[in-house]
């Protein structure tokens, strides 16, 4: 019904507020744990879109608790390049 479709689009936008002002730091903008210079330095890997894509990539495991370090990262981005 109309109410159900409200309060669940008020519960959204609540939830999209709260990441947005309160977790900015960990959901929206989160600290860089790797680099490009220090990804293509690990990855053996010249400057490239790929380096692009694997920092975003990298991100959104960040933003998801998939990686938390710089370590991780780095394995992370080895799983994704031999994926692509």
């Amino acid at each position: 019904n109309r109410q159900d479709d409200w309060i669940a689009m008020v519960e959204k936008a609540r939830r999209t507020l709260e990441a947005w002002y309160e977790r900015h730091d960990e959901i929206v903008q989160p600290p860089v744990l790797v680099d490009g210079k220090a990804l293509m330095e690990a990855l053996d890997i010249k400057p490239s879109a790929v380096v692009g894509r694997l920092l975003e990539a990298i991100r959104e495991a960040q933003v998801t608790g998939q990686v938390t370090t710089a370590d991780e990262a780095l394995a992370f981005a080895r799983q994704v390049m031999g994926a692509l």
